[in-house]
C-alpha cells in the first residue's frame, strides 16, 4: 500500500476529530453532571436528615413540656391532696388511672420522701408478669424523680429493660413530702410512630453505649459541638443526623438514619438518561461531521491533485474554481499561481538560454561555486583552460581542479584564496600558475572572484563567479619584459655607484680648488641629479618584482621613529637644495610594528621625495602621527597644490602622476603606487587627503603587533 493511500482522509480525519471532540465534551459534561447530581442528592438526603433530626429532636422536647404540665397540673390538683391525705390508696390509684388514661402520658404516680409509693399506674399493664416487672421499675423510676427535684431539673429518665422511660416530678401541693410523677414510656411502639410520622429511622443511643458501633467518634463530636451533626455512610448509602438528646444533652445522643436508596435509584436514572442523550448527540454529531467532511474533501481533492500535478511540472493543466468562499478563493488563487508559474518559467528558461549563450560566447572562462568552494557550473572555456570535461569538473573542489601551483610550499587555496577574499574584501583578482594534467603544460591565469550576492542571507542558494582569463602568453612577455628591465637597471646602476663615488671624492678635495664657490654649486646639482636618477632605477626594479610578486615581507620588529629618521636623512640633500624644511611629530612613545624596516624605510622615502617635490621652496613638510586602537596611523603633509577630489582613486595606480606635476619635474608614476603595495603586504591601507589648511597628506595604517600592546 502507498503512502498516500495509507493515509487517513479529510473526510474521516474530520469525522473522527469531530466524533472524538464530541465524546470527550460528553464525557466531560457526564461525568461533571453525575458529580454535581450527587451533590445536589446528597446535601438533600442531609437537608431532610436534619429536617428529620430536629423534628424528632422537637418530638422529645414536646414530650418534656408536656410531662412538666401535666405534672403541675395533677400536682394542684385539691381531689389529688385530699385522696392522699385521706389515705385511701384504692380510691387514689383509680384516680391516677383515670388521669392516666385521660392525657397523652404512660404512667403517673404519688411517692413518699421515704420512697414509700402511696399510688401509682407508671404504665399499662396487660398480664402479672408485666406487673411485676413494671412494680420493680416503679421504684427505680421513684429514685430518679427524688434525686431530680432535690437537683431542681424535675425531669429525669431511665432506661429499663431496653425501652427509655422520661418522667417529670414535682411536690404534692400541701404535702411536701409527698412527689407527684408522671412518666412517658419512649419504647419501640413510641419510636415506631416517630419514625412513621418523620420518614426515617430513630435510635436513642446513651453515653455509655458509644463505642457499640463505629459511630461512636460522630457521636462524641455531636456531644462536644452541642449541636446536630450530618453525615453520609458510604458504605452501607444512609444518611445519618445525630442530635444531643433534647431532655439529658450530656447523656447521649438522637441518631436519625435516612435510607441514600431514593437518592441512588435518582441518580442511576438521571446518569442513564445522560448516556442516552450522549449517546444521541454523537451520533448525531457523527452525521454531521461525515455529511462536512464529504462536502469539504471533494473540493480539497481536486486541489490537492492539482497541486501535485504542479510539482511534478505539469503547469498546462488549468485548476477549477471550487465551491465556497474560501475554498473557491483558494481554486482561485492556486490558478492565478500556476498562470504566474507559467510565465516566469517561461521566463526563466528565456533568460537561461541567454545566460548559456552570453557565457559561451565569452573569450573567457567562467565557474561559479558553493559556500564549501565546489564548482557547480562551468562554460566550455573555462573547461578547456584546465583540460578537462565539464562533467569531470562539475561537484569537484575548485583547488583540486585548478590545482595552483604553491608559494613557498603552500597551496593559495589556503592560505590567500581569492574566492575566500573577495567573500569579505569585494572583487579581488589574482595571478595563479595552473599545473595542468594530461601533459599539458603549465598555465598561467588570471582569476576575478566577485562577492556572492547572497552571502549574508544563509537561506538563499549561495552562488560566487568567477572568470578565469588566460595570462600564459602575457606572462611570458611580462617575464622579458622584467628581464631587460633589470639588465638595464644593472647597466645603469654600475656607473651611477661609481659617478657618486667621485662626486663623494670631488667632496673631499672641494675646499683646495681655488673656484671654491662655483664649482660648489655645481657638485651639489649634479649630486643630486644622481641621487634622483638611482631613485629612479629603484623604483623601476622594485615596480617589476612587485608585479611578479618576487617581493617578500620580513616579519620583525620595527622602531617607527627609526624608520623616519633613516628616511629623512636619506632625502635631507633634496630637502636643503630647495630651502625646505622636515618637521617630526610624532607621539612618544610610539609602538613597534611588524614589518620588513627596509621596505618602510622606501615607503617613507617616497613620500618625503613626492612632498619634497611638489611642495613650494622654503616651506615646511610635516611627518605625524597618532596611535589607534589596533593601528598606527603616520602621514606625510605638505603645503602643495593638494589632490584633486576625482583623481584620488587613481593616484595609487602604475605610472599615473599628478595633475599639477610638470613634465620637467621628473618621475615616472611609480613612487606612490610602490608605498600601496609594500604597505597593504604589511597588512595596512593607504590613502590621500588634502591637509587640514591646504596642502595633500598621505597617510598610512598599519596594524600594531599584538604581543607588544
Amino acid at each position: 500500500m502507498s503512502l498516500s493511500r495509507s493515509r487517513m482522509g479529510l473526510s474521516a480525519l474530520l469525522t473522527a476529530v469531530n466524533l472524538a471532540l464530541v465524546v470527550v465534551v460528553l464525557a466531560v459534561v457526564v461525568m461533571q453532571a453525575g458529580h454535581l447530581l450527587r451533590r445536589l442528592g446528597d446535601a438533600q438526603a442531609l437537608g431532610r436528615a436534619r429536617l428529620a433530626g430536629s423534628t424528632a429532636a422537637q418530638e422529645f422536647d414536646d414530650v418534656r413540656h408536656h410531662l412538666l404540665t401535666t405534672v403541675r397540673l395533677l400536682s394542684e390538683r385539691p381531689t389529688l391532696s385530699a385522696l392522699a391525705e385521706v389515705g385511701e390508696e384504692s380510691d387514689l390509684r383509680d384516680y391516677l388511672e383515670q388521669f392516666r388514661a385521660s392525657t397523652e402520658i404512660s404512667g403517673c404516680g404519688v411517692v413518699l420522701s421515704d420512697r414509700t409509693v402511696v399510688a401509682g399506674a407508671l404504665q399499662e399493664t396487660s398480664s402479672p408478669d408485666a406487673t411485676e416487672r413494671a412494680d420493680a421499675a416503679s421504684a427505680t423510676i421513684y429514685d430518679a424523680a427524688w434525686s431530680a427535684v432535690r437537683d431542681g431539673s424535675q425531669i429525669f429518665w431511665h432506661r429499663g429493660e431496653g425501652d427509655f422511660v422520661l418522667g417529670a416530678a414535682t411536690r404534692l401541693a400541701g404535702h411536701p413530702e409527698a412527689l407527684v410523677v408522671t412518666t412517658r414510656a419512649l419504647d419501640r411502639s413510641y419510636l415506631q410512630g416517630l419514625e412513621h410520622r418523620i420518614g426515617a429511622a430513630v435510635a436513642i443511643v446513651p453515653r455509655e453505649e458509644f463505642d457499640a458501633d463505629d459511630r461512636a467518634e460522630l457521636r462524641r463530636r455531636a456531644l462536644v459541638d452541642g449541636n446536630d451533626l450530618l453525615h453520609r455512610i458510604e458504605e452501607s448509602d444512609l444518611y445519618l443526623s445525630i442530635v444531643p438528646l433534647p431532655f439529658a444533652p450530656s447523656h447521649g445522643v438522637l441518631e436519625v438514619t435516612l435510607s441514600g436508596a431514593g437518592v441512588t435509584a435518582a441518580m442511576g436514572e438521571l446518569r442513564r438518561s445522560l448516556l442516552v442523550l450522549a449517546l444521541l448527540v454523537a451520533l448525531g454529531a457523527t452525521a454531521m461531521s461525515v455529511f462536512l467532511g464529504k462536502r469539504l474533501a471533494g473540493p480539497l481533492r481536486d486541489l490537492t491533485g492539482a497541486a501535485a500535478r504542479i510539482g511534478r511540472g505539469d503547469l498546462e493543466t488549468p485548476i477549477r474554481r471550487a465551491r465556497g468562499a474560501e475554498i473557491g478563493t483558494l481554486s482561485a488563487t492556486m490558478e492565478d499561481m500556476r498562470r504566474r508559474l507559467v510565465e516566469l518559467t517561461a521566463e526563466l528558461r528565456r533568460h537561461r538560454a541567454e545566460a548559456e549563450t552570453l557565457l559561451n560566447g565569452v573569450l573567457d572562462g567562467v565557474y561559479t561555486v558553493d559556500r564549501e568552494r565546489k564548482i557547480r557550473y562551468v562554460n566550455p572555456q573555462a573547461a578547456a583552460l584546465v583540460g578537462l570535461d565539464p562533467p569531470e569538473i562539475l561537484g569537484r573542489f575548485c583547488g583540486d581542479v585548478l590545482d595552483p601551483e604553491p608559494v613557498n610550499g603552500v597551496r593559495p587555496c589556503e592560505d590567500r584564496c581569492p574566492i575566500l577574499h573577495a567573500r569579505f574584501r569585494g572583487t579581488v583578482r589574482a595571478t595563479e600558475h595552473l599545473c595542468l594534467r594530461r601533459g599539458t603544460r603549465q598555465r598561467t591565469v588570471v582569476i576575478t572572484s566577485a562577492r556572492p550576492e547572497s552571502d549574508a542571507d544563509e537561506t538563499a542558494e549561495f552562488v560566487q563567479f568567477q572568470m578565469m582569463r588566460d595570462e600564459t602568453e602575457v606572462e611570458a612577455t611580462r617575464r622579458l619584459r622584467d628581464l631587460v628591465v633589470a639588465n638595464i637597471s644593472h647597466e645603469f646602476r654600475t656607473p651611477l655607484a661609481a659617478q657618486r663615488a667621485s662626486i663623494e671624492l670631488l667632496h673631499d678635495h672641494l675646499a683646495d680648488l681655488p673656484q671654491y664657490g662655483e664649482v660648489q654649486g655645481l657638485m651639489e646639482s649634479l649630486e643630486l641629479g644622481t641621487l634622483r636618477l638611482t631613485w629612479l632605477i629603484d623604483n623601476l626594479l622594485e615596480s617589476a618584482r612587485l608585479e611578479a610578486g618576487r617581493v617578500s615581507i620580513r616579519k620583525q620588529t620595527v622602531a617607527i621613529d627609526q624608520v623616519v629618521e633613516e628616511a629623512i636623512s636619506v632625502t635631507a640633500p633634496l630637502f636643503a637644495q630647495r630651502q625646505q624644511m622636515i618637521e617630526s611629530e610624532l607621539p612618544f612613545p610610539l609602538p613597534v610594528v611588524l614589518g620588513d624596516s627596509a621596505r618602510l624605510v622606501q615607503v617613507f622615502v617616497n613620500l618625503l621625495a613626492n612632498a619634497n617635490k611638489f611642495a613650494p621652496p622654503a616651506t615646511t613638510v610635516r611627518v605625524g602621527g597618532e596611535v589607534e586602537e589596533a593601528h598606527l596611523s603616520l602621514w606625510v603633509e605638505d603645503a602643495g597644490p593638494g589632490f584633486p577630489e576625482q583623481d584620488r582613486a587613481q593616484l595609487f595606480e602604475r605610472f599615473v602622476r599628478s595633475p599639477g606635476e610638470e613634465p620637467e619635474a621628473g618621475g615616472m608614476g611609480l613612487g606612490l603606487w610602490i608605498v600601496r603595495s609594500i604597505v597593504e603586504r604589511h597588512g595596512g591601507q593607504v590613502d590621500a587627503s588634502s591637509g587640514p589648511d591646504s596642502g595633500a597628506r598621505v597617510r598610512i595604517r598599519l596594524p600594531l603587533d599584538a604581543g607588544a600592546r
